[in-house]
Order: structure tokens, then sequence, then C-alpha cells
């Protein structure tokens, strides 16, 4: 911070980057946001001291970060929302449904939902088996989230959305404030809900949710055969379901491994390097055996097959075609199929009209029997006689026998 002698008094001092200290070179930029954290969460006043340069560099940083790999910033957001929830319905279709995000993350788990809640959606469940890791985080971005929605639309939905009086109607229940303030209970009594449960043995009751929607998280699924059932189970007939599967072996972000490495382990487990290692497009059959229409696939990533070496692969995965290989990344996008209308046979019409006739005919005979029973009850109670034949059915009650039965 310098202040220039030349300047009126008054005049605000100037923040210029100075050189940092030379043993700082071989700290990461990791090491060193990690210790400012660290610093700020211990001697908070040192770190307040320093307000204004710790302004600039959050504001710089937030700049800088609006990235896709960063699950905080806008363009995560409107990524998820535009490639994913967007492949399935359109921003007028989203008022009046029930969406369901699987494996939203511990991290900032419904951001994404909030944007859903905004535009109409009735309720916006949130499926992850973590609790929030940061509950004041998590608040905190669902706030940021908002305010971008009513800020600036477009940049995350684009130009086809609500009015922002419409947006703000929707958003009764959710207290925005709160959350500013880093306390998840502003969504208490909202549209918005986290559960935490497994896909396996999911709590939402039958054909209630008209999207569900997962980004990178099928492929970290044991049993992917209970999880379709169970996405089946929850959807309405024609409702969609829209994934994105990361096939990669996930090593190949810590220490860039070939992506198809963990195909070459041989190995009984479900899950091997925190995967399935089911391939993308092998999805696609599963989808169709558990009674779904594939409406697109999109293969965001895939390699050279000749590149593959099939020989070191695993005899589980060394025989799949090539397409099925090359193909790293996909978005699969498919709708639960509607029950077929009842076919009735001619056959099947014939013979029911032959039980309505045979059933009128029934009818009328007990009608006539009704009938000649009312009359002769009738000529009974006329004749002198009546008083006899009460007497006769009440000692045939005496004796255990029913009125009904012949003498």
């Amino acid at each position: 911070m310098t202040h220039s002698s030349d300047k009126p008094q008054g005049t605000l001092p100037r923040f210029e980057i100075l050189p940092y200290p030379s043993h700082l070179d071989d700290c990461t930029a990791k090491e060193l946001v990690f210790a400012l954290l660290q610093r700020s969460r211990v001697n908070a006043s040192e770190v307040a001291a320093l307000q204004h340069l710790c302004s600039i560099l959050a504001i710089e940083i937030d700049w800088v970060g609006n990235q896709f790999h960063n699950r905080l910033s806008k363009a995560r957001l409107r990524h998820a929302f535009k490639q994913i929830i967007c492949s399935a319905l359109s921003i007028p279709e989203i008022r009046g449904k029930t969406i369901v995000e699987l494996g939203c993350g511990n991290l900032n788990p419904l951001s994404s939902l909030m944007v859903c809640v905004m535009l109409g959606a009735t309720t916006a469940i949130g499926i992850d088996l973590d609790t929030p890791q940061d509950p004041k985080l998590a608040a905190i971005a669902m706030a940021r989230s908002a305010a971008w929605m009513l800020q600036d639309p477009d940049s995350i939905v684009g130009p086809d959305h609500p009015s922002r009086e419409e947006m703000l109607f929707n958003l009764r229940g959710i207290d925005l404030a709160a959350l500013a303030n880093g306390d998840l209970s502003g969504i208490h009594n909202s549209p918005l809900q986290f559960l935490q449960e497994s896909v396996h043995n999911l709590s939402i009751p039958d054909q209630t949710v008209d999207l569900v929607h997962s980004a990178s998280v099928l492929e970290h699924i044991p049993d992917v055969d209970q999880a379709i059932v169970q996405i089946n189970r929850i959807l309405k007939p024609g409702g969609f379901s829209v994934h994105a599967i990361d096939g990669f072996d996930h090593r190949f972000y810590i220490d860039l491994a070939e992506p198809l490495d963990f195909l070459s382990i041989d190995s009984p487990n479900k899950i091997v390097i925190g995967c399935n290692r089911v391939r993308p497009l092998q999805f696609i059959s599963l989808f169709e055996a558990a009674g779904f229409q594939v409406l697109e696939v999109d293969p965001t990533d895939t390699i050279d097959s000749a590149t593959i070496q099939r020989d070191r692969l695993a005899p589980a995965f060394r025989d799949l075609p090539d397409d099925v290989l090359s193909v790293l990344r996909a978005k699969i996008t498919v709708q639960k199929r509607t029950p077929p209308p009842a076919v009735i046979s001619p056959i099947h019409v014939q013979t029911m009209r032959r039980r309505m006739r045979q059933l009128r005919k029934r009818l009328k005979r007990a009608e006539h029997q009704r009938q000649s029973a009312q009359q002769e009850l009738e000529a009974i109670q006329r004749s002198k006689l009546w008083p006899v034949w009460l007497r006769w059915q009440r000692i045939k009650q005496r004796l255990g026998r029913s009125p009904n039965e012949n003498q």
C-alpha cells in the first residue's frame, strides 16, 4: 500500500502488488491458499487488518475461478443446467415439475436445484450419501446462485426464463437472508430438499418424479441394475432421465494415467479404483432392459480405438467392440416408456358379450322369482291362514330351522 506525497490530502492510498519473499517460490498456489485459510480461522484479526487486500484477492479469485471444474462457479452452474437438465426439459416445461438429482455432492449440493425452483419446479430433491461437508458454504453457494439468477439469468439459463417477479414468487418459503449468512435452515419448508440416502434404496414414492439427472455418478455405483430399477420406480410414465457418465480411470485426474488403465485389472470386485468400470455405451442396454426408451446418446470424449492395447485389458473387457471401448464420456437421455393401452381381442369381446347375456337372463329369472314370492306372501296375508303361518315360522325358528326351508 503506497501513498504519493503529490496527491491531494484525503486521497485514498493505492494498492500495488509487491514482490513476495523468495522463500515462497517453492510453495504451490494450493499451499498458499490453504495457509491463508488456516491463518484466517486461527487468527481472524490478523486477516481482518488486511481486509482490503483480502477483498481484492477474493474478487480476483472469483473472476479467475469461473471455470467448469470449480464446483462453486457460475460456469459450473450454467453447465449443469444447460447441458444436463435442458437435455430433457425446456425452461417452460420445468414449471410444476418434480426434479431429482442423484449424487448432488457434499460441497455444493443444491445450487442447480435452486435454479430449477426459481424457474417454477414444485419440488427439487438432491440425493447423496454424504451430508454437506461445510453447511455454511453450501448455504452461501445457494444464495449466490439465486443472486446470479436475479441479476443476470441469461448468463445461466439463456433468454427464455420467467420474469424476476415470477422468480421471486417461486422463491417463497426460502429464506435467502439466512442462506446468505450460512444458515441451511433457510430451505426448511421450501421446495428444496436434501436426502442422505443410497440410490439403491430411495425413499421417494413411486411414479412421483418428472426428471432424474446425475453427473459423474452412475460410474461409481456398485449395483447399476438396482439403481436403474429405482430410477424407473420413482419416475412417472413418460418421465425423463439424463446422466453424464465418466468412463475415465479416475487416476487420470491425479497423475495423468492412461484413461483405460483400470480395465487391465482383473478383479471380481464391483468397484475398482472407485469405479464400476461399466463403459458409458453399455448403459444403453441396461436402460432399455429396465423399460426405458433411449432418446439421445452424446459421446463427449473419445479416443482412437487403434491406440487401445487390448492384450493388456482384463478378459472381461478385451473383446468389447471398438466403439464401446473408445467412448470415455457420454451423456445419455432416456424416457420411461408409457404403458400401451390394453388391447381387447375379438374373441375376448365375444366372450364378454356371452357372459353379459347369461347375467341378464339370471337377473331376469331372479326378478321373476322375487315377484312370485311377493305375490304369494300377499295372498297369505289376505287369507285367514296368516296368523297360523306366522306361528309356524316362529316354531321353526325355535327348532333351529331356517324360515326358508321346506316343511
